[in-house]
């Protein structure tokens, strides 16, 4: 978790998770779509997964 953004960083993850798009997430967090997208790069380098579809994969695989 980033630590100069914590509670930006937790209401991120919550949305993301539900699968919503960039202006929905930017929208509840009050936060611009351009710095969803760079959360949304930041935590698929981190997975090593090109996009969110296998980003999920991975996380359900974690789950099982």
């Amino acid at each position: 978790m980033p630590s100069r953004h914590p509670s930006i960083w937790a209401g991120f993850e919550r949305h993301a998770r539900t699968g919503a798009a960039v202006g929905p997430i930017a929208d509840r967090l009050g936060i611009s779509g351009k710095t969803v997208s760079n959360l949304v790069s930041v935590i698929l380098q981190r997975l090593g997964v090109p996009d969110r579809a296998e980003a999920a994969r991975v996380a359900r695989a974690a789950q099982d």
